[in-house]
């Protein structure tokens, strides 16, 4: 069993080299702190029950409960515009946390000392991103020790508890950002995020509150995300069964 075990591990984790290595090959990805990240991150643990042939592919994968988990090529792009906005000892919050995988990236950047919260509204991937972030020795360790928190709420009100915060990563688009997110924005803090409608062009934006608090815009890319919308919409089942 043991054995078996440790196998599985090696070959999981020569499969997310691959995927890092074809990620710098088609130029996704660049940055050293996020490469040496996303190679120590496996994937695959936060893909529970999946094919590992699609678990590695750069492609968005359906998590359930009307969401997906990002592209690696998306993950890669996201951290590398907010690896140099979230210091060591820093403040993170991951909205649209899902199965967990950006909170656990963001966890190892802000370090032990620091603080990162996921949220979600559905509360069975929230349940399931606990799981998951104890597979990490580290990540594990900070959820143990209340430096990593998975809440269940609705990420378009933020989480004004543990503002402000260094880096606001929200993993779904909205119309337009929530004031309140950018009111939990630390001074020259960033936050990422998709803007559009569902169906329609949505582009990925950055927004950095400046020491006047004056925020600057700055377009990214052009994205597809699931909406940010309410459990309702997302999730008619759950919803009725609260």
């Amino acid at each position: 069993m043991g054995r078996s075990s440790n196998s599985s591990r090696r070959r999981r984790r020569y499969q997310n080299d691959l995927m890092v290595e074809r990620l710098i090959t088609k130029e996704s990805i660049c940055c050293p702190t996020v490469i040496n990240l996303m190679k120590r991150v496996d994937r695959a643990l936060f893909c529970p029950g999946m094919n590992p042939k699609f678990v590695y592919t750069d492609c968005a994968l359906s998590i359930g409960y009307g969401t997906r988990l990002s592209s690696p090529s998306q993950h890669a792009r996201a951290l590398e515009v907010l690896v140099s906005f979230l210091p060591v000892g820093g403040r993170a919050l991951d909205i649209g946390c899902g199965h967990g995988y950006m909170t656990a990236c963001l966890a190892i950047l802000a370090g032990c000392d620091g603080l990162v919260i996921g949220i979600d509204h559905v509360k069975p991937l929230v349940e399931n991103a606990k799981s998951n972030i104890m597979q990490i020795e580290q990540t594990a360790y900070m959820f143990q020790t209340r430096n990593v928190e998975f809440i269940t709420a609705d990420g378009r009100m933020g989480w004004v508890s543990d503002a402000p915060y260094h880096v606001i990563h929200v993993g779904a688009a909205y119309e337009q950002v929530p004031s309140m997110l950018l009111d939990q924005l630390e001074i020259g803090g960033r936050l990422l995020m998709p803007i559009g409608r569902q169906g329609e062009k949505q582009t990925l934006y950055h927004f950095d509150k400046l020491d006047d608090e004056t925020i600057v815009t700055h377009a990214v890319k052009d994205v597809f995300f699931e909406p940010l919308c309410d459990l309702c919409q997302q999730c008619p089942v759950l919803a009725h069964a609260k």
